[in-house]
């Protein structure tokens, strides 16, 4: 039986959010944050592109319509590929409710 092993437990979750790639010259797009744990999160990130593992990734997490968003920066650790979406993996860098702790 191959087990995957993993430094710390992942939480499953489905929280709304909100990306820019570092270097890219788009606007926030859609993704959606489908488990966290200490170091990181994985996302599904709903574009039709591929985005380079090493990659800056900003994002606005939306808690509720009352709160400030959380701000995370990370980098993307993997990525795949799939039908309609992007689905990948970042380690945190910065996490802060104050959008001016981190640059975009």
């Amino acid at each position: 039986m191959n087990k995957e092993r993993r430094k710390f437990t992942r939480h499953p979750i489905n929280l709304k959010a909100q990306f820019l790639v570092e270097g890219e010259k788009r606007d926030w797009e859609k993704c959606t944050i489908i488990n966290v744990n200490r170091e990181g999160m994985g996302i599904i990130f709903k574009i039709h592109r591929e985005i380079g593992v090493g990659s800056t990734i900003y994002l606005k997490i939306l808690w509720s319509t009352k709160s400030k968003p959380l701000n995370v920066k990370g980098i993307l650790k993997w990525g795949k590929k799939k039908e309609d979406y992007f689905i990948g993996g970042i380690e945190f860098h910065i996490i802060s409710r104050n959008s001016n702790d981190i640059e975009v």
